[in-house]
């Protein structure tokens, strides 16, 4: 492709991506919806939310030992801030990569999302999380004092 043909084709790609449904409202939602069913552990409905992709990339039963080994480490999701967000049009597919920086009850993580929309809806089509709380496990309560009122059964260090 010439340097005029690139010219003339970056435009008409801007123009595409900016008259789809795109709306980063509605990106949003989307994660703010999968992170509601995953602190309610509704692996079921979350499941039957994500992408038909994910789905037949991942059996239901992996599926679900993956969401609940990342609750059990992490445990529930509190609050996020996309950092990174990137959206793309190519034949016929609107595609939105977006990066969070969240805080666990755990600890910190960096969550990426890859949402797809199918029939005009934003659906997760790739999530993952990265945190040293899955080689370090759960980051020390910063308030000690807390931890002696805790008059549950639980170990602290």
């Amino acid at each position: 492709m010439n340097g005029f043909s690139r010219m003339m084709l970056t435009p008409i790609l801007v123009i595409l991506v900016a008259c789809s449904d795109f709306s980063t409202e509605e990106t949003s939602a989307t994660i703010e919806r999968f992170h509601d069913l995953y602190n309610a552990k509704n692996w079921d409905q979350l499941y039957l939310e994500i992408s038909e992709g994910f789905r037949e990339s991942t059996e239901r039963e992996r599926f679900d030992q993956f969401m609940s080994a990342i609750y059990d480490k992490m445990g529930p999701f509190e609050e996020g801030a996309s950092y990174n967000f990137n959206a793309s049009w190519v034949n016929g597919t609107t595609t939105a990569d977006l990066a969070y920086s969240s805080k666990f009850a755990n600890g910190s993580a960096q969550e990426s999302f890859k949402l797809i929309s199918e029939d005009d809806v934003w659906k997760v089509h790739y999530f993952n999380v990265n945190s040293e709380v899955f080689l370090l496990g759960p980051q020390a309560n910063p308030n000690p004092a807390e931890d002696d009122a805790n008059t549950d059964d639980t170990v602290s260090f």
